[in-house]
């Protein structure tokens, strides 16, 4: 049960951050030295961030191999191509095709293809078939002095 005088949980957030100076981190150990539901409070909270931080590991670890999978196959198939003499030439060519494979996948490579494309397509038309359908800007007037 929480005391009158116990911190409340966002100083110990702010502790467990890392906020403060020493003088106020000084005194809130001081408090968890002698208040057990705050010392459980923080060490629950430790324990809850830490099993996070291990499957978030786990996740990105995940979505790395699944990201970057051609990567993957063509590290593999070029390290067989070593242990597997009698079939070189044939591992080492589908590293080469998986490896290409993984650098055409890329989103970045995509977008750029694209921009390219669109680039290449509007220096190919006619620059007055650009423009047609809007109206004419006028032009001012001569001002002569």
């Amino acid at each position: 049960m929480k005391s009158r005088l116990c911190l409340s949980e966002e100083v110990l957030s702010g502790y467990m951050a890392g906020c403060g100076d020493k003088e106020e981190r000084a005194r809130i150990e001081e408090h968890l030295a002698d208040c057990i539901s705050c010392r459980e409070l923080v060490l629950d909270a430790h324990e809850i961030l830490k099993k996070n931080k291990t499957s978030a590991f786990w996740k990105d670890l995940a979505f790395a191999l699944i990201l970057h999978r051609w990567f993957f196959v063509s590290f593999t198939c070029f390290i067989l191509s070593f242990i597997m003499r009698k079939y070189f030439i044939q591992c080492l060519m589908a590293s080469l095709i998986m490896g290409m494979k993984w650098a055409l996948d890329l989103k970045t490579v995509k977008m750029l293809i694209t921009v390219y494309e669109n680039l290449r397509q509007e220096r190919t038309t006619d620059p007055a078939k650009k423009y047609e359908g809007h109206t004419k800007v006028p032009t001012p007037p001569d001002i002569r002095p």
